[in-house]
């Protein structure tokens, strides 16, 4: 189970860290972040799930989520240097950092590199954000465009 996640440079985020418990409930006004927590979380399973997460770095889009492009991904605030992070403290008190950069600041890019050191393989065994105890369950918000071609 995870404690803490924290997320730097992510989205609406500069730097937030998050507490969870075994029954944690996401609420808040609409823009205020409660989505992008969830796309964190997909987003490292969808990258482990193509075999890049570990040594390539992370990608925005698939069968998951789809955020866009790394403009869509990283903090509209962060300066070109600064690397988005995704820190999560799990419940046997491991600790894991993937940081990502986008390389040759290509914001149309759909690929962020990993620039962190090596995450203990274990927590790719071990945890259900990365085996198959994972479930998600996606609600999806279907409008008139998925029924009827706009002209």
């Amino acid at each position: 189970m995870i404690d803490s996640l924290t997320l730097t440079n992510f989205k609406p985020f500069q730097n937030q860290p998050l507490t969870f418990r075994p029954l944690t409930f996401l609420s808040g006004l609409n823009s205020t972040g409660k989505s992008s927590v969830l796309q964190a979380l997909l987003l490292l399973r969808q990258s482990y799930q193509k075999g890049l997460l570990s040594e390539k770095g992370l990608v925005l889009n698939g069968d998951l989520i789809n955020i866009g492009t790394a403009k869509d991904a990283i903090f509209e605030g962060a300066s070109k240097q600064e690397q988005l992070v995704f820190e999560i403290l799990w419940e046997n008190g491991t600790k894991s950092i993937w940081k990502f950069k986008n390389e040759e600041e290509d914001v149309g890019a759909n690929f962020l590199y990993l620039t962190s050191e090596y995450v203990d393989e274990q927590v790719y065994h071990l945890s259900s954000l990365f085996n198959q105890n994972f479930h998600y369950i996606e609600a999806e918000r279907i409008g008139p465009r998925a029924f009827n071609q706009m002209s």
